[in-house]
């Protein structure tokens, strides 16, 4: 569940023009897993178009993995993406008034619009987590741990320019960028709306 989870995080992310960063994609041993991207993250209350729809495109990116979870397994409960689910509701907070109509649409309309990409990219995504599962298992490094918190010592991961190559048969362009190069502006986005 977690390679799928994360995969959709990552395919997701690259439909919507996310950057993966090269430290690429993790899951533990158990259950647990993470995907480096730039997306926006909450804390930062901006209300232009862009910032908003930047917001929005990072919500259908953190709601993919869920959505993936579900197609695995129809019953799979909520719990499961409850850290997600709490980044969602930080990100509408700062976008939309807490517990208002718009806000009620806004979770709607982009957990319809995550679903839609999961399902387009349905193949893409199955790639990916069966390209990180045959991984071997590995310690993780300790300046990781500062990254991802997990209990469990042993991962499988796969870099960014290898999601890129591996994406990149599924028609999806991959930006890798490492974290350090900062913010990412979408040029779609900046362009288009100046």
């Amino acid at each position: 569940m977690a390679a799928h989870h994360e995969a959709a995080h990552a395919v997701v992310a690259v439909a919507l023009g996310l950057p993966l960063q090269d430290t690429g994609l993790h899951i533990d041993t158990v259950d647990g897993g993470i995907t480096f991207d730039l997306h926006r993250t909450p804390g930062d209350p901006g209300q232009t178009p862009e910032d908003i729809e930047e917001g929005e495109r990072s919500i259908v990116m953190i709601k993919a993995g869920y959505c993936a979870n579900v197609k695995l397994f129809p019953g799979c409960p909520v719990a499961v993406a409850a850290d997600d689910r709490q980044k969602e509701m930080k990100l509408l907070n700062e976008m939309y008034p807490q517990g208002g109509q718009a806000w009620i649409d806004a979770d709607n309309r982009l957990g319809v619009e995550s679903r839609r990409l999961v399902d387009l990219h349905w193949d893409a995504v199955q790639a990916l987590a069966q390209a990180v599962l045959a991984k071997p298992v590995t310690p993780r490094p300790p300046e990781s741990f500062r990254k991802w918190v997990s209990p469990y010592p042993d991962e499988r991961w796969i870099d960014g320019d290898e999601i890129g190559s591996l994406l990149k048969r599924f028609g999806l362009n991959v930006i890798v960028r490492k974290e350090v190069e900062g913010i990412y502006l979408s040029p779609d986005i900046h362009q288009r709306l100046q």
